[in-house]
């Protein structure tokens, strides 16, 4: 059986992880319904899964994700694109 991704995982995670997509990828179905009618747990869980993800091994529903993400990716991709969310979120308000 071919392992999934870890990188793909992670950017579910990022960007549709309050929706919990990565969870159903992972095959945890009751924890990505959950996710989804709360929003991540009201966006704690999501920013949890975010970390848990890029932190260390990932375990599937059977099995561990594969290891195809750079060492440093986490690290530098993370901060970045969530002060890029905060930065459109501030001007679409301000536009507004």
């Amino acid at each position: 059986m071919k392992r999934k991704s870890k990188l793909t995982a992670y950017l579910l995670s990022i960007f549709f992880g309050w929706l919990g997509f990565d969870r159903f990828y992972l095959g945890n179905l009751l924890a990505g319904i959950v996710k989804l009618l709360t929003f991540g747990l009201f966006g704690l869980w999501w920013i949890y899964d975010v970390m848990w993800i890029s932190a260390g091994e990932v375990y599937a529903k059977e099995y561990r994700l594969a290891a195809d993400m750079l060492e440093g990716l986490p690290a530098l991709l993370t901060p970045a694109i969530f002060i890029a969310f905060g930065f459109i979120i501030t001007g679409v308000s301000v536009l507004r």
